[in-house]
């Protein structure tokens, strides 16, 4: 059997069809450090940062069968080494409510 393990700090709702799945946060959370570097750029007056991604930490090592829900940020960084990772679909798959919040999704993604 299949187990999913949520490394964010929300719940996810996965919705297919009319079938709610819900992945409560675990309370383990997978971070990645990010730097900042000013690219000496200004639009409107704000200056531009570029972002590059560090070490990710929380992620626990791979199990049989076992699939680990991150953050796009943490998704993007690990995607070449980890394929039991996933990432919430918050593109063509989100759901969303009348705010245009998103509240479900209809899949996962990989980086």
């Amino acid at each position: 059997m299949t187990s999913v393990i949520n490394l964010t700090p929300h719940e996810i709702i996965l919705l297919v069809g009319d079938i709610e799945h819900r992945f409560p946060p675990s309370g383990n959370l997978c971070k990645v450090s990010t730097a900042q570097v000013d690219t000496g750029r200004k639009i409107s007056g704000g200056k531009v940062f570029q972002v590059t991604a560090g070490e990710v930490t929380g992620l626990p090592q791979p199990v049989a069968d076992t699939y680990y829900l991150v953050s796009a940020m943490a998704g993007s960084v690990l995607c070449e080494h980890r394929p039991d990772v996933l990432c919430p679909d918050t593109g063509e798959g989100a759901v969303r409510n009348e705010k245009g919040q998103i509240i479900a999704t209809k899949g996962f993604v990989t980086y």
